[in-house]
């Protein structure tokens, strides 16, 4: 299995237990049978302590010409 982490840069929502700016985070899998998982997590900009698993979602689209044919 192979996973990353990265920042989703396009995620605006708030925190709703203090209302503060969140922020999210897609893990992305891949198993050795070739699936392909995806999870996104938010959590609080400030230390509230809020987070969420957001839901699973399609792993962002990459060209061969710009990885190199790698998904990552």
């Amino acid at each position: 299995m192979r996973a990353r982490v990265e920042d989703v840069v396009d995620f605006f929502a708030k925190c709703p237990r203090c209302g503060y700016h969140a922020t999210a985070t897609r893990t992305v899998r891949e198993l050795d049978s070739g699936r392909i998982e995806t999870e996104m997590r938010a959590t609080c900009g400030l230390p509230c302590g809020w987070e969420q698993t957001v839901g699973a979602v399609p792993p962002p689209h990459r060209s061969p010409d710009t990885d190199r044919g790698h998904w990552w």
